[in-house]
């Protein structure tokens, strides 16, 4: 089964030519026939309104189209949307996993599993779920149902990944307890297309949940910031400021969204006003922000950075696959 895909919305600036495969072999080819390609979708992590980054404004065509601001992206050959890689490969009820092609949209895929009384369990609202399996993989932003639902690490039990070279490997077996060899899947999750393509993954399923109103994830001005108890706790502390004219902490800092059970926060700044020093958010978690690539990279470890150096260098030596994408490649 398939899914009609999205209108594509184009940003000409970012690539001339955009690529559309049909199947895992025409993936295949068009990576190897090219030096440098953009992978993925243009989804709301990746490009946003914010001054930080790139303004647009619609043209008379109805296309959006940039205005200002830095490129995000380094020049390439191609822009590879996954938009026709759609079709549900093997679902199985009895064992709870479903094998789906990388481009289908996660909406979509909630709405096939809706009929069998399945989901994956992603704190996401609607509009955020918008947006294809392999962005959302790639990007691997947490989610407000974290501590109950997982993550796409623990639903993911199989993947085939096109690598830079054009060879399609598959990782990971249909079952969901497995010792099939190394994990390379998880590497590609929040790798964000730099190591190889996600084109289809079998994953783990759940009982469907009772429906949520989750607050949208989408980082235009904001900072997400994964953390601890200790951590959450700093941070709450931080954004107050106590006052002599009154007892009770006003808070200072904008916090917009706290998931208490799963320790996430989407905040405004880690910067309170009445105090010098910003917040120390690398002493406790991980902090995704708006934007991506050269001018807004996430609080990566100098250890981090050097393992996804080297990384990189051993799945693409070419710098083939999203060059610039961490902003240090």
């Amino acid at each position: 089964m398939s899914f009609e895909h999205k209108q594509v919305i184009q940003f000409p600036d970012l690539a001339q030519n955009y690529l559309f495969p049909g199947s895992q072999t025409d993936l295949s080819q068009m990576i190897s026939n090219h030096s440098r390609l953009r992978i993925g979708g243009f989804n709301p992590y990746r490009y946003s309104n914010s001054k930080a980054g790139a303004n647009f404004a619609k043209a008379e065509s109805g296309k959006l189209v940039r205005t200002e601001g830095p490129p995000t992206v380094q020049q390439c050959d191609g822009h590879v949307l996954l938009d026709k890689l759609n079709k549900v490969v093997m679902f199985s009820p009895a064992d709870q996993v479903i094998t789906v092609e990388a481009g289908i949209l996660l909406n979509d895929l909630n709405k096939y599993l809706l009929d069998s009384g399945f989901e994956i369990p992603i704190g996401l609202n609607e509009k955020d779920q918008e947006e294809c399996i392999g962005d959302l993989m790639a990007m691997n932003l947490p989610h407000w149902n974290l501590a109950r639902g997982g993550t796409w690490r623990d639903w993911v039990v199989k993947m085939r990944i096109v690598l830079a070279n054009g060879e399609i490997v598959t990782s990971g077996a249909d079952v969901v307890k497995s010792v099939s060899g190394f994990d390379i899947h998880k590497l590609m999750i929040g790798a964000r297309f730099t190591l190889g393509v996600i084109s289809e993954v079998t994953l783990r399923i759940k009982p469907r949940s009772t429906p949520k109103d989750y607050p949208a994830i989408a980082l235009n001005h904001g900072i997400l910031f994964l953390t601890n108890r200790e951590g959450l706790k700093e941070l709450l502390e931080y954004s107050k400021c106590h006052t002599e004219d009154d007892d009770e902490f006003v808070k200072h800092a904008m916090v917009f969204y706290i998931e208490d059970e799963s320790c996430l926060v989407l905040t405004e700044s880690f910067q309170n006003h009445f105090n010098d020093a910003p917040f120390d958010s690398a002493k406790f978690g991980h902090v995704w922000r708006s934007h991506v690539g050269e001018f807004a990279l996430p609080n990566f470890s100098e250890s981090d950075q050097k393992l996804m150096r080297r990384t990189k260098a051993i799945f693409d030596p070419t710098n083939k696959l999203n060059p610039g994408e961490f902003g240090f490649f």
